[in-house]
């Protein structure tokens, strides 16, 4: 049985969402090679999709869930009768921890003897939703949090088929230790080549690889962890906004402001008004 107790600790101030939710239907010639940099599920509705991690090949049918945590890298396919998922991208954040989920050892297959009604009916209710500049509504929001602690109590169980025997025997660990050094440091004023070192790479190929494997430049990804810390800060804080400006190692709320507008559409200040109460 896995180390949940961090998790079933840490309601208060607990955030978790989705980023993308998409009812996918892949064709016979489908065929995938990637790595994620979310934490992602496919609820399978109908057919088989063949992934391949780390040199073995699971099998996803309908009524499974398939799970998939940052830095995993994976191929996958389907056969001649083509296959149907809900795909979602979501987070599970504690105030800076970005992230919590990184230590558990996630990625694998709980199969539809557990909990398939459940998968199928999810699927179901969310293959029409579209999310909106806020996110899902509250009814939405609530069936993708009961069914996301279904899936974290199945995995806590031992009731799913991992990628791995363990999460560091996942390949792209040295990404992986790169990812987990910005979520613990972002706040600090870190260099490119001070993360690269510490994951055991030059700065240049490094900057490559992350791009590469994860679709975006490893200084993107520092903003992004500022940025979700930000909204964590205005949203559960009474901090003054140049405070958190400041904070987050901005010069002034000026370039604070225009660099949150641009990932969420509204000022620190509008944004703090729309979502606080």
């Amino acid at each position: 049985m896995q180390d949940f107790k961090n998790l079933n600790h840490l309601q208060e101030n607990l955030k978790t969402g989705i980023k993308q939710n998409m009812y996918i239907v892949h064709t016979p010639d489908w065929f995938e090679e990637k790595m994620k940099y979310e934490f992602t599920i496919w609820d399978m509705a109908r057919g088989n999709a063949y992934i391949t991690v780390d040199g073995k090949t699971f099998t996803a049918s309908a009524g499974d869930a398939v799970l998939f945590s940052p830095g995993v890298s994976h191929s996958a396919r389907t056969d001649e009768d083509g296959c149907e998922f809900l795909f979602q991208q979501f987070s599970l954040e504690h105030g800076n921890a970005i992230n919590i989920l990184n230590d558990i050892n996630l990625s694998g297959i709980i199969k539809s003897e557990w909990i398939g009604a459940d998968c199928l009916a999810y699927c179901e209710n969310m293959k029409t939703v579209h999310l909106g500049p806020y996110g899902l509504s509250l009814w939405q929001y609530a069936d993708f949090l009961s069914y996301l602690a279904k899936v974290l109590r199945f995995v806590q169980e031992g009731k799913h088929v991992p990628f791995f025997e363990k999460t560091e025997s996942s390949p792209h660990t040295n990404l992986r230790r790169a990812m987990s050094y910005i979520n613990e440091h972002f706040l600090e004023d870190l260099s490119i080549k001070d993360i690269a070192q510490k994951a055991g790479f030059n700065e240049k190929y490094f900057i490559h690889q992350f791009r590469i494997q994860l679709g975006i430049p490893p200084k993107q990804y520092m903003i992004k962890c500022r940025m979700r810390y930000a909204v964590h800060m205005l949203i559960h804080t009474e901090e003054k906004i140049k405070d958190i400006a400041l904070h987050l190692g901005y010069a002034d709320v000026y370039s604070f402001s225009k660099a949150f507008k641009k990932y969420y559409d509204h000022s620190p200040s509008e944004f703090r008004k729309i979502n606080r109460y």
